[in-house]
């Protein structure tokens, strides 16, 4: 098992985070037609450069494949690998590299990070993407612990449109979390970082897929390698609900593989019930099901349900009670009444209305755990 905590993203990182890397190239270098200016960040597998795209006067973000162990960089640019036995490796890390480029190109939403183009240079390849400024769901949620219904709600519809477009492509994202999911203008998300995703056959038998998962956020059928539980859009699904869940409970939930031996997680229905609405918490709690068949089987379900899940904090759902049926009529009464004063006297009495504002609080961290080196 690789923990694999320090992929790097295809955003800017603030500056404290910022560093040289010895294998990274030297500003000024030139990739066609892209001038690298500095390392964002780097990882495990590859780094993150800012550069100029002297062609159409933009910024963009570059990410080249460098798999520590495997390969490294020496007295000119090329990658050279370190030895023979971890070429077939090296390779095939490439090819998939170069694939989630592709898988990104045909994708075209708002919240999914935008990819360009890929170059194939130096003996490695270069993904051209978009340069997002700003900060990640995760350190959004460090440092702001409250988050009311209507914000989540629309971070949920725009993140589910994204998630809905990735899946019309049939790739499954498999990594979906706050530390990958970046915040431009302050909210609306971006789903970043497609290292693990795949693309499902056309056909409807699934191959076996890596176990590749994220220990608070996979969902339990990540955790299978053989096949025997196929992966599909609801496993994007349940990582989705258990970020949501960690930002209406202010913790991560239990992992799924814990969950399968014992399941101790408190539903978010109960846990938020004083700050939402009960049927938006219910829809948390639906994405986090165990069994794949009780959970949305999808984006649009979720989207679905979250459109017809209005109402107040603390409202009661079904029949109403005596009480407020009493009320109700009670207050068709004065509304009568005041209709017949404004009729016969041709004018209304004063009323004063105060209205109290329930605010919804919310929000706080998991590595990325491989079942084998090279993955």
């Amino acid at each position: 098992m690789v923990d694999d905590q320090d992929t790097p993203s295809f955003f800017e990182e603030p500056q404290e985070r910022q560093g040289t890397d010895a294998r990274a190239l030297p500003v000024g270098y030139r990739i066609n037609e892209f001038e690298i200016q500095g390392v964002l960040g780097s990882g495990s597998f590859a780094i993150v450069y800012r550069a100029h795209d002297h062609s159409l006067n933009q910024t963009r973000a570059i990410k080249e494949f460098l798999p520590q162990g495997l390969a490294a960089r020496f007295d000119n640019n090329a990658i050279t690998i370190l030895s023979k036995k971890d070429e077939s490796a090296y390779s095939a890390g490439l090819a998939g590299f170069i694939e989630e480029a592709r898988l990104l190109a045909g994708i075209n939403h708002p919240s999914v990070v935008r990819v360009y183009r890929c170059i194939e240079a130096n003996r490695t390849a270069y993904m051209v993407m978009d340069l997002c400024q700003g900060e990640t769901l995760e350190q959004r949620i460090e440092r702001q612990p409250e988050f009311d219904e209507q914000w989540i709600r629309d971070f949920l519809f725009s993140l589910l449109g994204g998630v809905e477009a990735l899946h019309a492509a049939r790739i499954l994202h498999r990594d979906i979390k706050p530390s990958n999911i970046f915040l431009a203008d302050g909210s609306r998300p971006i789903l970043i970082d497609f290292g693990s995703a795949r693309q499902l056959s056309n056909d409807e038998v699934q191959r076996p897929m890596t176990a590749m998962v994220t220990y608070n956020y996979s969902a339990p059928e990540q955790w299978d390698s053989t096949g025997q539980f196929p992966q599909g859009p609801y496993s994007d699904i349940y990582s989705i609900g258990a970020t949501c869940y960690e930002m209406v409970v202010m913790r991560k939930p239990s992992a799924s593989n814990t969950r399968l031996l014992r399941d101790l997680l408190v539903p978010a229905s109960e846990l938020g019930k004083k700050k939402y609405t009960p049927k938006f918490l219910k829809t948390i709690d639906k994405a986090l099901n165990i069994a794949v068949k009780d959970r949305y089987q999808n984006a649009r379900e979720w989207l679905d349900d979250l459109g017809s899940s209005s109402g107040t904090v603390g409202a009661t759902e079904g029949k109403k009670s005596w009480p407020a049926i009493i009320l109700s009529l009670g207050a068709a009464v004065a509304v009568a009444g005041v209709a017949y004063v404004f009729l016969h006297h041709g004018a209304a009495p004063s009323a004063g209305v105060n209205n109290a504002a329930a605010k919804a609080e919310g929000f706080s961290p998991g590595g990325l755990i491989r079942d084998c080196p090279s993955c």
